[in-house]
């Protein structure tokens, strides 16, 4: 049985398998692409919590919420944007 558990991926070896093998054959312009393909699904997601007024509490309603994950949005566009070059 404790086989069968060591023999399981964890989230660690995926993340290694993932920055070792995929990411080298990756280039910055397609690297930027998914950095913002990111922030544009998370800039949705902070829309679907606006428009369905989901709340956490009394003082933080849809519209602080919205903000927050916005931020997490805008620090992808961010990444994106780094990675991007000048012609």
């Amino acid at each position: 049985m404790i086989y069968a558990m060591s023999s399981m991926t964890t989230p660690s070896q995926t993340s290694a398998y993932w920055a070792y093998s995929v990411m080298p054959g990756i280039t910055r312009h397609a690297m930027s692409a998914l950095w913002m393909a990111g922030g544009v699904l998370v800039s949705f997601m902070a829309a679907a919590v606006q428009v369905n007024g989901v709340a956490l509490h009394d003082h933080f309603n849809h519209n602080h919420l919205d903000h927050v994950i916005q931020m997490g949005g805008m620090y992808l566009f961010y990444r994106s944007a780094l990675l991007l070059k000048d012609r």
